[in-house]
Parts: C-alpha cells; structure tokens; sequence
C-alpha cells in the first residue's frame, strides 16, 4: 500500500535505517500504516457540513498495549487563499467516523501540522477544530463563541514545534508519536461552548464529524490519527462476572 503520508514515508525510512543498524523494527512497517483518507490519493475531503467525507471501519489499538504505527490515518490540507469559502479557497474539511460497539474514542492525535511553504516542521497558521457527536448539528461555519456540537478549540499545536522532523519520525517507530491529542482541548467544550465529555471515559459508540478549519490564507497540511481502544479481555471477563453476580442476587432476593 503506498501512502503520500509524511508518517507513512518516516516510519518506512526510520524502521529501514533500525534494520540496517541490525535492530528488528518491521522493514516493511509502512504497508501496515492504515490510511483512511489521503487527499493527495483519494481526493478532496467534503467541505459540506451536510454531507462529510465519510470514513471507512476503524481500527481499534492492540489490546496488549498501543500498536508502533497510527492505525487510522487522515491527511489533508485547508486554507482560504481566496477568501473565507471564496475561489479557489478550501477552508474546512469536514470527515465522519464510526465508533462501533465496544469501542472507545480515547485520543485524535494531531501527528503533523505544517506548512509546506517553509522549511521549518509544523509550522501550520492557528486555524479551528471541532468535533460534533451522535445527534449533533454539524455548524458552518464554527468558530470561537459559536456552540461546536462536543466542543471546538484552537488548532495551533506548540507541542508539535517542539518537534525536529527527525526526532518526531525516530519516536513514532516506538510508538510514541509526539502528537497532540486534539480531545484534550474540548473535554470542557473548548473555546466554543460545546457539550464537552468525560475524558476519563473517552467517548462511546455513535457517529462523529470532525472540521479542520484554515481561515488564513497559508496552506494548512495535516496527519490525524483517530485512536479507538477496546476493553482488554481481563476487564471484560470482571465487567461480566459482575454482571452475572447481580442477577444471581437478584434472582435469590426474588
């Protein structure tokens, strides 16, 4: 599979110079780097809240601990070159995704955000994010002030700057992305009013829209990694025995 993800090409690079080093790091780590929507490759993203780009099944994290390579990959790109909405401008992207059953939405990591006119890494302009859940009314435009569904914030990543392009690619090989989990920023609704969630649970099974917005006229380039977990088999074998201990009570009280 051959991706155009800035992620895709550094996991394959760095796991390919650990392998010539004589360290076992999946030679071929690239091919199981899975993208859900690559612009580049498979078009542009919906800029119509009323109809989002709607992204295939997502895969959930290994239960036996976080996988070394992001499992749902989204890259694209915003600005308003032309004006807010005008010619030749893209300013929101607008993507769907389904948490199913016995899924957890725990963390939209933010891998990359950059501007492609420049040399430096993750210089992306401060542009807009939002996230609307199951029965939410997907707005255009959002902006600060404006209620977001779960809520919208600031999209300006200073964790992501401080970053150099190589050290971000060394540690996304051992699993550990350097990113900015944009979930972080509206689990009290963020900037824009939104509901907001308990981020000690993460967010449960539905349908839910994220907008990236770009109101500058820079261009925008993004990688989002959306991390969905399952509940580890231990869990689930306590979750189950309680269960069954509850209606083995019920039925004696009865």
């Amino acid at each position: 599979m051959m991706l155009g993800l800035k992620t895709g090409r550094a996991l394959s690079m760095v796991a390919l110079g650990l392998v010539v080093a004589g360290v076992d790091a999946r030679a071929n780590l690239v091919e199981v780097v899975s993208s859900l929507h690559d612009e580049s490759l498979d078009g542009d993203l919906s800029s119509d809240p009323a109809s989002p780009t709607q992204l295939a099944e997502l895969f959930s994290e290994p239960v036996d601990g976080p996988s070394l390579e992001p499992l749902n990959l989204v890259a694209g790109s915003v600005n308003s070159s032309g004006g807010i909405d005008g010619p030749g401008s893209d300013t929101r992207d607008y993507f769907s995704f389904t948490v199913e059953a016995g899924q957890t939405l725990t963390a939209i990591d933010l891998l990359v955000y950059d501007n492609p006119a420049t040399s430096a890494f993750n210089d992306g302009a401060t542009g807009f994010y939002a996230l609307f859940g199951p029965g939410d009314t997907v707005a255009n435009p959002a902006g600060f002030g404006v209620n977001a569904g779960i809520g919208g914030n600031e999209l300006n990543p200073p964790a992501l700057a401080t970053f150099s392009e190589e050290a971000t690619l060394a540690a996304a090989v051992v699993g550990i992305f350097g990113g900015e989990n944009l979930l972080d920023g509206i689990a009290d609704g963020g900037t824009s009013g939104g509901s907001g969630f308990d981020p000690a649970v993460g967010l449960g099974p539905g349908t839910y829209t994220l907008l990236i917005q770009q109101a500058g006229v820079e261009i925008s380039e993004y990688e989002i990694n959306l991390q969905v977990e399952v509940p580890e088999p231990a869990s689930a074998a306590v979750v189950g025995l309680a269960v069954l201990g509850l209606l083995g009570a019920r039925r004696r009280r009865g």
